[in-house]
């Protein structure tokens, strides 16, 4: 049968399976991408010809689609020929042909080429890669293969012809993976949800097969399903291979991770780089999921069931072999991991001897060390080195399991020498900063200052990590004390000591302090081009950046997008940032759940914002996080539902309960903490009917004169409420007028709309004097902008109007509606015509 006569009709999108979720994050990907071949390369199952119809129902009508699915068969070249002359209704099916009636077309042509053939071909390849080559502007070429074409592809991605979308951008998220558990009706707990992703890579088949005949209420069981996969694994890719592959491929699935050379040792004299680039080609060989360059690793979905292929005494003299070869090799953290799969805890623990605390702050090894930890039998740690102990306490202080890194402290102590020599003094130094560290933690810490400029005079040079480690404490205190400057030079100064080191990673955790700073001061356009700026270096940079950084920064830029009242970025940073705090053991997860339920009570959607704080709860409990760790967070996060449920009572109770507990000291991480518990909770006393004007007008004297303007506006247009109430009409338009030129000033769209939706009526107070046009100050270029925007122009083809980058565009927008006091481009056209500013 002719290719060509099993196609849809030209210009008709295929049908969409209502069987299968849409993905909105691959499909705008794609869609807004001004690349002429847009390949999605990834195994069966990873949801490619579902993404590539979602597309095909948005085809703009300007747009010629032709669909064709070449159902992964051995077409050749000849083929491929004879099923585009059909589509395109050529009058020749050679090559000649083909192209011309290509460079002929008028109308824009999208040509989709569906489950292009697996087998390698090099004739077939060779003319796709003519005819991507050769193609005109006008006709922009969609393929979904299992495998890489053998075409010029890195040719076509430097000159920013290519978006290629892999295994990896492919993969479900967390939040695509609840969508699908809402499809499905199948709630899940929030750690089996993501042991269910961890479990499968994120393989949209694999869950899917997980979750066929799973019920509801009951238990999830993973290993329900598992002939179920067996089967399709044994059609989809075993059948194609011969016994020795099959063999290769069990004693592979057998290894976490690896590497060509461990390949090569493990399989015995073969051309490594051969076996790896052909199981790739299988789809069931992925990159390993800790960054680290040039390793693999089995699909997950398939890695248990192809292991047990293989006898226990195979795989425990594989993981053996693999354990002595990584030793070998200097790869520590490998052996270790093969150490403890095989059995071998007592080599584990000796391995573990030689990890730096600089490593520990690499990667995702915090994570792997916390891993550890759970898997090791403790009567075997109880020998360990006093190096083995400050590093186990800095991985559970890190990852928030407070009680335990108290035990490793005191083992610390314990196992110290009399000070009595420089190393013994810095060994008692290294003590000392980790418990004024903890106790800072627990907000326990009093004047933690003397101990920690006490500790840092008697670090050795060689401590360095300890030393910057310490100085971020300060850094820490010095914030949660209101003392902004003080903090801003101590970042200077460790920013200095830790870029001679050359850690990316330490210099990032203090940047994330100065973004702290920054916001602090109401610097937000400062603090997210910072982060911006950092985002960009840890995701890009070197392999070994921590990913938990990673993390911790999409959270900060998540929160500061909020102020700025860019709420749909927000809610997408909160939400892959959540995915990888997670992934990390980061007790900063909490702070996703935590934003995206401020925002869901924002929309008027309590029940969502209960069910993201009852998430972290669970989360919380599942990793052991200690409560000051997180207990006034979550406090606060449920006040502020409580309050807009109107039940104030309950959320002075919980809010004067956390204060009186912690008896006024903010636990460390979050320097503003305490201020906004106590706002909270006079908040609350309002709501209540009860006069805080005075504790209100203390707290703003206090903000103004530390500078936390932010804070200060928040505290503004709350003293315009206590003033209303009080029915001081005067001075609650007064209030109100200067919490909302800080608000405008700084920029806080998302603080102002917030007040506005929950305050209608108070508003109008001071309406009539907020915005002359001499308060606003454009720049030439921000008029120019403002101008173009006032005649309907999109944000792009402003950027092409005036040769500028979309990037720059979106700031300039963004500040014109700061200065002007709005949110959105339709207000700022308003805005801006009423103060005369455009015709």
């Amino acid at each position: 049968m002719s290719l060509a006569k099993t196609n849809n009709k030209p210009g008709t999108a295929p049908l969409c399976s209502l069987a299968i979720v849409p993905r909105p994050r691959l499909r705008q990907v794609l869609l807004d991408s001004q690349c002429r071949v847009r390949l999605l390369c990834a195994p069966a199952g990873s949801g490619k010809t579902f993404l590539l119809r979602e597309c095909a129902r948005h085809c703009p009508p300007n747009m010629r689609l032709l669909w064709l699915d070449l159902k992964g068969q051995s077409v050749g070249a000849s083929g491929l020929l004879d099923a585009l002359a059909a589509q395109l209704g050529a009058a020749q099916s050679d090559l000649t042909g083909i192209q011309t009636c290509l460079e002929q077309q008028v109308t824009p042509l999208w040509l989709m080429l569906d489950d292009y053939p697996r087998s390698p071909d090099n004739a077939l390849d060779s003319l796709l890669n003519t005819l991507l080559l050769s193609s005109s502007h006008r006709v922009q070429w969609w393929i979904a293969s299992r495998r890489r074409p053998n075409c010029q592809l890195m040719r076509l991605l430097l000159e920013r012809k290519l978006l290629e979308l892999g295994p990896r951008e492919l993969a479900l998220t967390n939040a695509e993976l609840d969508e699908v558990l809402d499809h499905e009706a199948l709630p899940l707990a929030p750690a089996t949800a993501r042991q269910l992703l961890n479990s499968t890579g994120g393989w949209y088949a694999g869950v899917r097969m997980q979750l066929l005949g799973q019920s509801h209420g009951s238990s999830f069981e993973f290993a329900r399903n598992d002939l179920l996969i067996e089967r399709y694994l044994e059609s989809e890719v075993l059948d194609g291979l011969s016994s020795q592959w099959r063999e290769w491929l069990s004693t592979l699935a057998c290894l976490p991770s690896f590497d060509a050379a461990l390949c090569g040792h493990l399989l015995g004299a073969v051309d490594s780089g051969r076996v790896i680039r052909q199981l790739q080609e299988t789809g069931l060989l992925i990159d390993a999921p800790d960054r680290q360059a040039e390793r693999y690793c089995v699909q997950p979905a398939v890695a248990r069931l192809l292991a047990a292929r293989l006898f226990p005494e195979q795989r425990k003299a594989l993981l053996h072999r693999a354990c002595q070869w990584c030793i070998a090799a200097q790869q520590p953290q490998e052996a270790i991991e093969y150490a403890l799969l095989a059995g071998q805890h007592e080599v584990a623990v000796s391995l573990l001897q030689s990890l730096s605390l600089e490593r520990l702050l690499q990667g995702r090894e915090l994570a792997r060390v916390l891993h550890w930890l759970d898997r090791l039998p403790a009567p075997l740690l109880d020998g360990g080195s006093p190096e083995l102990s400050v590093l186990f306490a800095w991985s559970l202080l890190l990852g928030g399991q407070l009680e335990k890194a108290q035990d490793w402290i005191d083992r610390l102590e314990r196992s110290l020498p009399q000070p009595d020599g420089q190393r013994h003094r810095s060994s008692w130094a290294q003590w000392q900063v980790l418990t004024v560290a903890i106790a800072c933690y627990r907000a326990q810490a009093r004047t933690p200052d003397e101990d920690l400029q006490h500790a840092l005079e008697h670090l050795a040079e060689e401590d360095w990590v300890q030393r910057l480690l310490a100085q971020a404490t300060l850094i820490e205190w010095a914030l949660g004390q209101g003392r902004i400057e003080q903090a801003r030079q101590l970042i200077r100064s460790a920013v200095a000591a830790a870029r001679r080191q050359g850690s990316l990673t330490l210099e990032a955790l203090l940047l994330l302090q100065h973004s702290n700073v920054l916001e602090m001061r109401g610097e937000l356009t400062r603090a997210d081009t910072l982060l911006e700026h950092l985002q960009h270096e840890l995701e890009v940079g070197p392999t070994d950046a921590a990913d938990w950084l990673v993390g911790r920064t999409r959270l900060r830029r998540a929160a500061i997008l909020e102020h700025l009242g860019r709420d749909e970025e927000a809610v997408r940073y909160f939400q892959s940032a959540l995915e990888v705090s997670l992934e990390c053991r980061d007790p900063w997860a909490l702070e996703g759940y935590v934003g995206l339920a401020g925002l869901a009570c924002e929309r008027n959607d309590p029940g969502a914002a209960f069910a993201h704080l009852a998430n972290a709860t669970r989360v919380l409990q599942v990793q052991r996080i200690s409560e000051p760790v997180y207990e006034c967070r979550l406090t606060l996060a449920y006040a502020k539902l409580w309050l807009t449920q109107g039940q104030p009572a309950k959320a002075e109770r919980a809010l004067s309960q956390c204060l009186a507990l912690y008896q006024g000291r903010t636990p460390m991480g979050h320097p503003e903490l305490l201020p906004r518990m106590q706002l909270q909770l006079l908040q609350a006393r309002l709501a209540a009917g009860r006069d805080v004007n005075e504790p209100l007008d203390d707290m703003l004297q206090r903000a103004q004169s530390q500078g936390c303007w932010p804070l200060a506006c928040k505290l503004w247009l709350c003293l315009a409420q206590a003033f209303d109430l009080c029915g001081q009409r005067k001075n609650a338009g007064h209030a109100l007028m200067e919490g909302l030129r800080l608000s405008r000033r700084l920029g806080l769209s998302g603080i102002e709309r917030s007040f506005s939706s929950q305050n209608q009526g108070l508003t109008v107070l001071g309406q009539p004097s907020m915005t002359t046009p001499g308060d606003v100050r454009l720049s030439r270029r921000e008029r120019t902008v403002l101008e173009m925007i006032a005649q309907g122009l999109s944000n792009r083809e402003i950027a092409e109007g005036l040769h500028l980058s979309l990037h720059t565009v979106k700031s300039h927008a963004q500040k014109i509606n700061t200065k002007l006091g709005v949110s959105r481009r339709t207000q700022a056209i308003a805005q801006a015509k009423l103060l005369g500013m455009v015709g």
